[in-house]
């Protein structure tokens, strides 16, 4: 992508400025919010996704109507799916320095062959070729699936690979024990949509040693918010958007807390000061790779899923992964996969074990929890790790008594 050229800042400022003219005359939400009017997007409130949900029209410009428009859909993980309406023009934009930054990897045109997991479901099989595109099923993950899918992609040999880490994780893991590797064609494995668990990363390493490993982190309401570059580092996509961080003392530029995102290019239904629901740190960045500006440097976890330490403060999934991380730099490949499941005061740490696995690792990651869950039961329970079909993973669960944390980090929504 390289450094952001001279006088980025001040037409995105225009940009900017622009789209929230046009939202308060065109927009109907706006329209009634804001009957006064408002000089600047600080004068708005922070948009969550409950606002818009159910509500898409609300928030279409006028002259639009959904059966008129290109649309993406969430998951619903959270709740009930929110459709994103986009016109062709939009997406081509948006897309534009996303497709720049796959260029560090060698990925230089949307023709190229390429491969993805995807939920959708149809009836032409498991393994589907459509255009240049290998669309593999991540509603079926039984070996004979990852037999068939391993076959797929040598024919297809795909040049990058678009995918969930917990599912390449997963797939790796089956192409290793069984001495197998993806094709020496791969150059990029894209993960995306859930945090990468180190035990996964190495395994796509193993599994597909041609390729190098980018982190692409967004929303289906924003698109790509931030990719990561050779050096690892997620720059923010500021050719398109403008970020916030909702920290304690109030939305800056910098620093660690709900990340709040404007999407400049969405006219037809702007979404201005979005609440992606994340934690992140995000920070100046000054790269290696020539890139400059923002960076997300720490996704801490959706604000919705954290556990409650015994003061009562939210423990986010950053804590949990460094606990891992010392248990790993112990005792290096005990732990395959984890994740941590709090139900009331009780907190078990589900460890899928590694090809070294000890039951000293498990001790090193309870005596790091205990201080944390000081009054809680802290357990250590092996077993397999499920990713359920067709759904992100979570690492983190937790399914106690309501928090009275919510509602004072959810009120800006």
């Amino acid at each position: 992508m390289g450094a952001e050229p001279s006088g980025t800042a001040g037409r995105v400022d225009q940009e900017v400025e622009a789209l929230v003219r046009h939202a308060l005359k065109e927009v109907p939400h706006y329209r009634e919010a804001y009957p006064g009017g408002a000089s600047a997007l600080s004068d708005l409130e922070v948009l969550g996704k409950a606002s818009v949900r159910g509500r898409e029209s609300a928030f279409l410009a006028d002259g639009h109507v959904p059966s008129d428009l290109l649309f993406v859909e969430t998951s619903g993980t959270t709740g009930t799916p929110l459709r994103r309406y986009y016109r062709s023009v939009e997406g081509t934009r948006v897309a534009m320095p996303l497709w720049k930054a796959r260029r560090w990897y060698g990925v230089t045109s949307p023709r190229m062959p390429a491969c993805r997991f995807s939920s959708d479901e149809n009836d032409e099989g498991r393994a589907v070729v459509r255009g240049s595109v290998l669309s593999l099923s991540v509603r079926d993950l039984s070996d004979a699936a990852f037999q068939e899918y391993h076959d797929a992609l040598h024919r297809h040999r795909p040049v990058w690979f678009q995918v969930v880490p917990s599912v390449a994780g997963l797939f790796g893991r089956w192409l290793t024990e069984r001495g197998l590797t993806g094709p020496d064609s791969l150059r990029l494995v894209e993960l995306n949509s859930e945090p990468t668990l180190p035990g996964d990363r190495s395994a796509i390493r193993a599994a597909f040693p041609s390729a190098r490993l980018a982190d692409h982190y967004g929303s289906k309401e924003t698109w790509c918010v931030a990719y990561a570059c050779p050096q690892g580092v997620r720059h923010v996509m500021t050719e398109n958007l403008t970020v916030e961080v909702l920290t304690d003392d109030g939305p800056a530029a910098h620093g660690t807390g709900a990340l709040i995102v404007t999407n400049h290019r969405f006219r037809t239904m702007p979404l201005l000061r979005y609440d992606l629901g994340d934690r992140v740190t995000v920070r100046a960045a000054e790269c290696g790779c020539g890139r400059s500006g923002p960076a997300i440097d720490v996704v801490e976890g959706r604000i919705a899923e954290y556990a409650l330490g015994d003061g009562g403060e939210p423990v986010y999934q950053t804590f949990f992964d460094i606990g891992v991380r010392r248990a790993l730099k112990a005792w290096p490949g005990s732990i395959a996969r984890y994740q941590f499941r709090q139900t009331g005061a009780e907190l078990t740490a589900v460890i899928e074990p590694g090809r070294a696995w000890t039951p000293e690792a498990g001790r090193v990651l309870a005596e790091y929890l205990k201080p944390t869950f000081f009054a809680s039961e802290v357990s250590v329970l092996l077993g397999d790790v499920v990713h359920p079909p067709g759904r992100k993973f979570r690492s983190v669960v937790s399914q106690g008594p309501d928090r009275p944390g919510d509602a004072r980090r959810r009120s800006a929504c």
